[in-house]
């Protein structure tokens, strides 16, 4: 009997893909927390919130605030709800480069984020 035989056990290949998607592998994964310490301008740390494999919340830690506002809500934008692997990541990263905000400190941000996570 072969134990990958539809024939011999019918539905397992089903199984098999089931068990071998990003959902399953990834997505019942624990929530975890992830953390970015910051230099430079920020003076405070971003935490990524992880929730089923995707990126659920994002918040800073630290003291400056009124800078991070900013920066923060353009993160979540970009960031909530991707899929956190390598590529999606960067990917969403990347977009995030490319918008109208040629800042220093944002584009420092971004850079931080990407070495964080050994993106770059």
């Amino acid at each position: 009997m072969d134990p990958t035989s539809e024939r011999d056990y019918p539905g397992i290949g089903d199984l098999r893909l089931g068990l071998e998607s990003w959902e399953w592998v990834y997505g019942k994964t624990p929530p975890f927390t992830v953390c970015i310490p910051r230099r430079e301008e920020i003076k405070h740390n971003i935490l990524l919130h992880i929730k089923k494999g995707c990126v659920s919340n994002i918040e800073c830690a630290g003291s400056d605030h009124t800078v991070a506002g900013h920066y923060l809500s353009l993160l979540t934008q970009g960031l909530q709800g991707v899929k956190f692997t390598s590529d999606d990541i960067r990917q969403a990263l990347d977009k995030l480069g490319e918008s109208q905000i040629s800042e220093p400190t944002w584009q420092s941000l971004l850079l931080d984020i990407q070495q964080a996570l050994q993106l770059s």
